[in-house]
């Protein structure tokens, strides 16, 4: 299910990463790697990439790749995969059109379906979920926020800190 205005992506695989081995090498800065295995490391961002190295990484995106397209044929059969194997976006119509969608519908519409055919009770959206990084960062905001208290207390003497 899309909506006829969401962007859906074709079968597509990419990787990138930056490449800092120049900038390494202008500042003389070595960087020394062990691994174990020859392709334990295919494409590092600090190290320069070989030939070999690029066939490599084109090699493994390719097969992820083919694997992608395996199953979506296992699930789409009559779907003309290398057509839309492309890795191009298309808006949720066109993508119904080239059977990557079975049908065009907004989330509310979906809703109200499974509410026809279920005993809805309440539905409601629920609070966002804090992620562990914003709970750690919020902790230490926390932390600070006391420290900074308990030096005001120590310097001043008065347990009144400014309150945003």
């Amino acid at each position: 299910v899309a909506t006829p205005f969401s962007l859906v992506g074709s079968i597509g695989v990419l990787t990138s990463t930056p490449n800092f081995s120049k900038v390494l090498k202008r500042h003389e800065i070595d960087w020394i790697q062990i691994t174990a295995g020859k392709w334990k490391r295919t494409v590092d961002p600090l190290s320069e990439i070989t030939e070999e190295q690029r066939a490599k990484a084109q090699e493994d995106v390719q097969a992820i790749h083919d694997a992608f397209k395996g199953m979506v044929q296992q699930q789409r059969n009559s779907l003309d995969v290398d057509e839309v194997a492309t890795g191009e976006v298309f808006l949720g119509a066109e993508a119904m059109q080239r059977g990557l969608v079975d049908r065009l519908a907004t989330s509310d519409e979906v809703l109200e379906e499974f509410m026809k055919l279920s005993d809805v009770i309440q539905v409601s959206i629920a609070p966002k979920k804090k992620g562990p990084l914003r709970e750690l960062l919020e902790g230490r905001v926390e932390a600070a926020e006391g420290a900074v208290a308990s030096l005001w207390q120590r310097f001043t003497g008065s347990s009144a800190v400014l309150e945003s």
